[in-house]
């Protein structure tokens, strides 16, 4: 797929989710520099979710380190979604950043997302989810801390900006147009 392609999905998504078309591109470019074949495993990610229920399932920090299902991690039922996943796969795959937004697995469980977690990589359903759980982050963090919040949270659960290299600092630098609508310049006339 192609710049212009992802550009396209991602501005659907964008007006769709509320969020500004500069900061959803930023997050695309930080993510994965446009590549919709980047996935990454995160080892130490803990807060999976029961594929049957929807419901969350946090490991202890022991589990996570595990690299395999814990015992009773319930994989997805074949009758259900239409595809055959043990719970070895099914606990590595939410586990695993996917796609043009580096959506974990588990996010996209937590939104509904009852497909192959590889489909996230297709762009029609990883800037979807990727952007359908940004805009919850800016609903639960947006007025207190703006987009800078949201974002931080996007990248580490977290809307606590602690230095100033931070994530919404890596997607301010990617176009002024997000700079500027990530750290809006004080009104003066206040």
């Amino acid at each position: 797929m192609n710049e212009s392609q992802i550009s396209a999905i991602a501005t659907r998504c964008a007006a769709e989710h509320g969020i500004p078309l500069p900061i959803l591109l930023g997050v695309i470019q930080v993510e994965s520099g446009d590549s919709t074949w980047a996935s990454r495993y995160e080892a130490h990610y803990r807060w999976t979710v029961n594929a049957r229920t929807g419901r969350p399932l946090t490991l202890t920090a022991t589990q996570a380190r595990a690299g395999r299902a814990p015992d009773g991690f319930p994989a997805p039922d074949a009758g259900e979604v239409g595809y055959f996943s043990t719970a070895d796969t099914e606990y590595v795959h939410q586990k695993t950043s996917w796609g043009a937004m580096q959506v974990i697995g588990a996010v996209a469980r937590e939104h509904g997302f009852m497909h192959e977690l590889p489909m996230l990589c297709d762009p029609q359903y990883g800037i979807d989810i990727g952007a359908r759980h940004l805009a919850r982050l800016h609903d639960r963090f947006g007025a207190q801390h703006g987009w800078a919040g949201a974002l931080d949270a996007y990248n580490d659960g977290t809307a606590r900006i602690e230095r100033p290299v931070d994530y919404p600092h890596k997607v301010a630098r990617t176009s002024p147009d997000a700079k500027a609508l990530i750290f809006p310049k004080p009104d003066r006339a206040a």
